[in-house]
């Protein structure tokens, strides 16, 4: 077979499964407008990258369903959130410039996935405080997270004086590699703590509403 025309074929192929890919996102997110989200998990299920529509889909589902007032709907999507897999959350490396390796890929894709369901737990229990069902609010953090991981920065530091003077700048919730000898790169965690946070709301709209009681 001649060299233009195994081109010509493989740019077919190439070109076919591009636009296949190209209607199932179309598709999931038609389903979206109009509300149609068991539709549009099973569309992205057949597309090749389903974790990525699949999590567009749950996000817009949570959204809708606290608009719509309806905790608990908007929960049982956030439980669906939970179980994803931060595989292949996005189609290309390329759209993170700065991933310089798959692991770095695959971490930033779970930071992703972690940030929108920490985001995802704290609207949702404020969403049934507001409804003054707390008894089910604290039931439904013990199916939170305790806590996850949304960010991972590298610093490179020099020393263990410059080291102790980085450390004590850090918040609450970020954390750095034990110190070694000699200039090191270091990995600077931040973490959220879903189950701990919506507690605290909790608490927080109990007490105003027995103040406000009072």
């Amino acid at each position: 077979m001649k060299s233009w025309l195994r081109q010509a074929m493989l740019f077919s192929v190439i070109l076919s499964f591009a636009s296949c890919e190209y209607l199932y996102e179309k598709n999931v997110r038609v389903d979206i407008v109009n509300n149609k989200f068991q539709e549009a998990l099973e569309t992205a299920a057949k597309s090749d990258f389903p974790n990525k529509l699949t999590l567009e889909v749950l996000e817009a589902e949570i959204n809708y369903w606290l608009t719509e007032k309806q905790p608990d709907k908007a929960l049982k999507a956030l439980m669906e959130l939970i179980k994803l897999p931060a595989r292949k959350l996005h189609d290309s490396k390329q759209h993170w410039e700065f991933c310089s390796s798959d692991k770095d890929y695959y971490d930033l894709c779970e930071f992703v996935l972690n940030t929108s369901i920490y985001s995802n737990c704290i609207s949702i229990t404020q969403a049934y405080c507001l409804q003054g069902n707390y008894e089910q609010s604290k039931k439904n953090t013990f199916k939170f997270p305790l806590q996850i991981i949304t960010d991972v920065e590298i610093k490179s530091i020099h020393g263990e004086k410059a080291y102790n003077v980085y450390k004590k700048q850090l918040k609450d919730n970020q954390e750095i590699e034990p110190f070694v000898e000699d200039e090191h790169d270091y990995e600077i965690f931040t973490y959220q703590y879903p189950q701990k946070d919506a507690l605290k709301i909790i608490e927080k709209s109990m007490k105003k509403e027995n103040d406000l009681m009072n």
